[in-house]
């Protein structure tokens, strides 16, 4: 069933329509396999899809289908079946999934080749390889997610793509709205590789069996506020050419402050190898073998605590 939401203008020659913006239902539990797909695929710009049940499905949202809502309501489950392609891959821009637990496929939720999605109130745990991947150039706001025994990493993002972590956007005073991520128990934490570049602020990165944040192979990104404790190496490693900003040499903003960690991390709390450089504040980052260590040929010019 469905019921009209907000109105667009499409245009036809030179007749004038008016659009409504659809709200629609699904409930995996009543229907057969593959619907959720079935209500994407005729699905327009500004479409909202709720989904009820336990789904058994993976899912495509095509290049041509932007502003699209995937639903959840907090009790829903997607699990993707097929263990060689991801349970959610997004190619469309301005996609909305949120509130679902994400299981099964091979990563949870792709987003590649231009996409753009936020991820919003999910739990995304138990998938073959990746929780989340942002790749090809898409991007992503990455907000309120738990994301949790996944055997290979928790967040990855390469190829030339970007995202917030944590965090909305940024109001009129330039400080972020916050949506902190719960990032534990998986093999490995962040990756950020090949180009990729973020925004990381007020996540608990912590327990990972390897280590929490790794910037390899020319990769950038901004880590501030973020709880970085007990992972089995590196709270942050940073390597090959690639720059962490760990908050900001001075300022009380969520964007300037170091990171924290209580519990030591297995290795140092932040590394540098092989070229990277880390500007900002160490903070109270540490480890068992110690705070920090760079070696030659990196750039350390952050500020002790």
């Amino acid at each position: 069933m469905a019921k009209a939401g907000s109105m667009h203008v499409v245009v036809v020659g030179s007749l004038v329509c008016l659009v409504s913006s659809v709200r629609a239902q699904v409930n995996c539990d009543k229907s057969q396999a593959g619907v959720v797909q079935a209500a994407i695929d005729p699905a327009r710009p500004g479409d909202t899809i709720t989904i009820v049940g336990r789904c058994r499905e993976n899912v495509v949202i095509a290049e041509n289908k932007n502003r699209l809502t995937l639903d959840g309501a907090g009790q829903s489950v997607l699990d993707g079946p097929d263990s060689t392609v991801d349970t959610i891959t997004v190619h469309g821009r301005g996609t909305v999934i949120k509130g679902f637990t994400i299981t099964g496929g091979l990563d949870g939720i792709r987003i590649e080749h231009g996409g753009h999605a936020t991820v919003d109130e999910n739990t995304i745990q138990q998938t073959r390889q990746f929780g989340i991947i942002v790749t090809e150039q898409g991007s992503a706001t990455i907000v309120n997610n738990i994301i949790q025994n996944i055997p290979n990493i928790g967040i990855v993002l390469n190829g030339n793509s970007f995202a917030n972590v944590g965090f909305y956007t940024v109001d009129a005073f330039s400080n972020p709205v916050v949506g902190p991520n719960v990032i534990r128990n998986n093999d490995r934490g962040i990756l950020i590789e090949r180009m990729g570049s973020a925004r990381i602020v007020e996540n608990d990165v912590s327990y990972n069996a390897k280590f929490g944040f790794k910037l390899d192979s020319m990769a950038q990104a901004n880590i501030a506020h973020n709880t970085i404790d007990g992972n089995g190496q590196e709270g942050i490693l940073v390597s090959r050419g690639s720059g962490g900003n760990l908050g900001q040499r001075e300022g009380a903003g969520l964007f300037q402050l170091p990171n924290i960690t209580t519990v030591p991390n297995g290795g140092y709390g932040v590394r540098c190898e092989v070229g990277g450089y880390l500007d900002g504040r160490l903070g109270s980052l540490n480890g068992a073998l110690g705070a920090s260590s760079a070696d030659t040929g990196c750039i350390n010019t952050f500020l002790l605590p």
